[in-house]
């Protein structure tokens, strides 16, 4: 199988505008995926879709779901290879 490079902007979850909370691996990642889409939103203010939580309490899978349809990138959950 031949390798395929995308082209998505590296962010990291320690970055200045990911300050606000400590597990930020999927809104992070999430970001990542919306900027490669011209979306320049960064892990900070995803929590405005994803919703408040402690800074320390983790991002569901279904939380990232609705905060990428809310900035209408169109994601889908998709099961096996």
């Amino acid at each position: 199988m031949p390798t395929v490079k995308l082209n998505i902007p590296y962010r990291s979850q320690w970055d200045p505008d990911a300050k606000d909370h400590f597990a930020d691996c999927g809104p992070t990642s999430l970001c990542m995926m919306l900027n490669a889409l011209g979306d320049p939103i960064n892990p900070d203010q995803m929590y405005q879709y994803i919703g408040e939580r402690g800074a320390s309490e983790y991002t569901s899978f279904g939380d990232l779901m609705r905060a990428g349809k809310s900035r209408a990138a169109s994601i889908r959950q998709r099961s096996g290879p």
